[in-house]
Parts: structure tokens; sequence; C-alpha cells
């Protein structure tokens, strides 16, 4: 849920039918709405804003892995709702209805039960909430209109006030969809079974995101605003620490040196090997391309090791942790330490190469009295 779609949807309940409902919603309030509807329409044009939220849309969708049919589903849905501006309830109400009405092949009586009852529970979580809701919307609003992006800071105390609304408004739809499922037969029953998991997953991951955001963990790329013109330079900051966050732990990386046993049957972890070998003895630039290019020869040798011996290892390996005797286990494990030997061999031929075409003599000597100590310390001699 970003903050867009929380303001399009305060902005589908009309002043009128505020006016109408019951409890009564004071003078005030319904000039809040008013406010809010006239903060809306400074936006701009409304086709420039419904782009913006497709796309975050989308982005929300992808990077949090809503990608069954029920979320493709709801993801369309939302977004042809987008397309028409907030301050058009009754418009989008009805691409709303038409698009469930579809979904479900409803007769116009369930029509007319789902309409019902989702005006009622909307009308009810809204009223419950009016006084923490609104405020929050006007201030997304006017921060939109002012062209600022919105903080870390803003989204923390927005967090704590509309996680209690959306544990309300999930209980909503589970009482609709409970009511709606007594008048359906088994076909339409399958269907919305299958959307209200896709719906209660979705919810569960939101109710994670909100937990970080109350931490004060947020930036714009969760909401799917990597190219909002407004939030750029937050997002190009954002992106930066992560480059940094990345480099730090690079470096620590490289200072430690991987374990050769582990690394020796692991390609995909030789070009840390070889980053922290280079870095280890100082290497300049020169012995870094050399060290490079003895990486990318070697690693071709052990990916079409791979190519023709890849699957058996894989069996192997499953067959070991699939094993019902311990006898199997072991049986198994032999076989896929044996088929990864020529991957190890390739290994100590790449950190032999390191050690002779890469490093200066003084270098290699380096090399040599770290491997007599290693080798005295594991023989138990002192000096």
């Amino acid at each position: 849920m970003t903050t867009k779609w929380f303001v399009c949807g305060v902005l589908l309940i009309s002043t009128t039918a505020w006016a109408d409902s019951t409890p009564k919603v004071a003078p005030e309030g319904l000039q809040q709405l008013k406010n809010l509807e006239e903060e809306a329409k400074k936006m701009g044009p409304w086709a420039s804003e419904a782009q913006v939220i497709t796309e975050a849309h989308h982005i929300i969708f992808e990077q949090n892995g809503w990608d069954s049919e029920p979320d493709q589903f709801m993801l369309n849905l939302i977004n042809q709702v987008s397309q028409v501006a907030p301050w058009d309830p009754a418009q989008r109400e009805q691409i709303f209805f038409t698009g469930v009405q579809g979904r479900y092949n409803l007769t116009q009586d369930q029509v007319e039960l789902v309409k019902r009852e989702a005006n009622r529970e909307a009308m009810m979580v809204a009223v419950k909430h009016f006084k923490d809701v609104v405020p929050i919307a006007l201030e997304v609003a006017r921060t939109r209109v002012s062209q600022k992006p919105f903080t870390a800071e803003q989204v923390q105390k927005w967090s704590h006030k509309l996680e209690p609304v959306m544990a309300d408004a999930l209980q909503s739809v589970e009482r609709i969809s409970q009511k709606l499922e007594k008048t359906m037969n088994e076909g339409q029953r399958a269907q919305l079974e299958e959307d209200m998991k896709a719906v209660l997953k979705r919810h569960r991951d939101v109710e994670k995101m909100i937990k970080s955001w109350k931490a004060g963990h947020w930036n714009p790329m969760e909401w799917g605003l990597h190219h909002d013109a407004v939030h750029a330079a937050a997002v190009s900051e954002h992106l930066r620490l992560l480059a940094e966050r990345d480099g730090l732990v690079d470096r620590k990386r490289s200072k430690d040196r991987p374990d050769l046993a582990s690394t020796a049957t692991d390609q995909s972890a030789w070009e840390l090997y070889v980053n922290w070998f280079c870095n280890y003895y100082k290497c300049n630039d020169l012995q870094r391309g050399i060290a490079n290019s003895i990486l990318k020869s070697e690693t071709k040798n052990a990916v079409n090791y791979l190519a023709k011996y890849g699957k058996e290892i894989e069996m192997a390996e499953a067959l070991r942790e699939h094993a019902e005797t311990e006898a199997n286990r072991k049986k198994h494990a032999a076989r896929a330490e044996q088929l990864r030997k020529p991957i190890g061999a390739i290994f100590n031929r790449l950190c032999a190469r390191l050690e002779k075409q890469v490093l200066t003599l003084k270098q290699q000597e380096l090399v040599s009295a770290e491997k007599t100590a290693q080798a005295q310390k594991k023989a138990g001699v002192k000096n």
C-alpha cells in the first residue's frame, strides 16, 4: 500500500455518502474531506498521476513476488480503477464492480449483495478511523502538491496510524467474501478461495513492510517510485547508500581469508578468493589484470566440467540428502565428493598460477613463509 493508494481510497468516499452516513460526521469533518478533494485536484492532470501510480503498482507487485494469476487480476483491476480521477467515485465504483462481476460470473443479485456489503463495510471502517485517516491523507496530498518527496519520518508516523486501518479493512473483506460465498456455486467458490489466499498473502507481506517502516526504515523504491521525478534525488541517494554499504561488505570480506576447503569445489566463490588474494598481497593494477585473466580461464574450465557432470553431481547430492540409511548417505556423499574433485584440482591450479604468474619474488617469499608457518603450526612445532 502506498500513500497514493491511500489518498485515492479516501477520496472514493464522496462527501454526499458521508453526509448520509450513520453515525453522522461533524461539519468540520465534511470540510476536511472537501479540502482533501481540492488538494488532490492540485496535483495536476490526473493522467500524469495515473501513469506514475500504474508504474508504481507494477513495480510493487514485481518486487514482492505477487505474480500469481489472482495477483495479476487484482493488479489489472486496480490499474483500471486508477485511470479515473479519485473525485469521480461513481465511475471508479462501476469499473471495480464490473471487474468483480466478470471475475466470478456473478448474477445481478450477487452483484447487488457485493455492492451493498462493500459500501457498508467501507463506511464502517472509514467512520471508525476518520480522525486518523483524513489528516494523513491531507498531509500526503499537500506533500505531493508541493512537489516534495515523502520522507522516512513521515511514513513512520503514517504507518503507526494506518496499521489498525489495514487490520479492519482485511476483516471487512473477509466478511464480504463469507457472505458472498454462501450464494455461490462450486466454480465461483473455488475462484474466490484462490483469490482470498492471494489477498491474505499480500496482506501479510505488507504487514512485514509496515513493521520496517514503523522502525524508520523506508525508501521510495519500496513504493515503486523509482522513476517518479519528485523522488529522483531520494532514489539516487538511496542507491548511493546501498552501493556504499555493499562496498563496505565486500571490503570486509576481502580482508577475511576465505575457507579454502569450501571454496575449492565451489567455482562461484573463486572470484571472492581472487579479490582477497589481490588485496592481501597488495597487488597493483597490472597484477590484478593478470589475476582476473587467470580467474576467467580457470572458471571456464570448471564451467565446462560442470556442463558435462553437473547433473550427475546434483543427483548424487540429492540422493545423499534423502538417503534413508547412513550407509547409503555415505555412499552418495562419497560419489558427490569424487565428482567434485576435478573442480578442486582446477582451483588448486588457479592458486598455483596466481602465486607464480602474478606475485613478485618478494611476494612469493611471503607466501612461502606463510606456508612454512602453517605447516609448523599443524605439526605442533613452535618457533
